[in-house]
């Protein structure tokens, strides 16, 4: 199956995408009325969202500190989606779009934890990895490339397994408790 090009972002980005385009971000923009939201961000992020060049990405461990706050009661796994994107648009109808480049997913995230140090995901956790043609996509940019990253933290009641027809992403937006988002940009060494 081909990449998505140009894809409508669901209405829980579009408000962390308005921030991007703007050149802003912050952690944990408004979801909009349908979530609470849970405060996520992470200490190598420059005042103006930008990831530090000190940290060096890496598909199969957590390669950025993150941190967040309580989750609510009821919480049985985090699940961590990170998406790299392209210049978001906005389309003749108001739409915004924008290509999503990569994705990758972490389940399986103890609901006790508050955060993750640079190194290897805990044990128990499981890393998705966005595919096309069969072959995995890095969430990493290509050496000397500046993209936009998007880090979201659910909170979710029951916990997700992998497989091949299961839309994880759609999932953990309808079943979330609470949810966390930061953008930022970033340089690959």
């Amino acid at each position: 199956m081909k990449s998505r090009y140009l894809i409508a972002l669901s209405l829980m980005f579009l408000p962390a995408l308005a921030l991007a385009s703007c050149g802003g971000g912050g952690a944990s923009p408004s979801t909009g009325s349908e979530k609470p939201s849970i405060h996520f961000t992470s200490r190598g992020l420059s005042p103006k969202k930008v990831i530090s060049a000190s940290y060096h990405c890496d598909p199969k461990k957590n390669w950025l500190p993150l941190s967040w706050g309580p989750v609510p009661n009821g919480t049985k796994e985090l699940a961590l989606y990170m998406v790299r994107f392209g210049v978001p648009k906005v389309t003749k109808g108001g739409v915004v779009k924008a290509e999503i480049k990569a994705e990758s997913i972490v389940v399986g995230l103890s609901p006790g934890l508050r955060s993750l140090s640079p190194g290897r995901f805990p044990g128990g956790a499981r890393i998705g990895v966005h595919r096309i043609n069969g072959k995995p996509i890095s969430i990493c940019p290509a050496p000397g490339r500046t993209e936009s990253m998007l880090f979201r933290l659910y909170a979710l009641p029951r916990r997700l397994g992998f497989n091949r027809s299961s839309n994880l992403v759609g999932a953990m937006g309808k079943e979330a408790l609470e949810a966390g988002t930061f953008i930022a940009s970033y340089r690959s060494a």
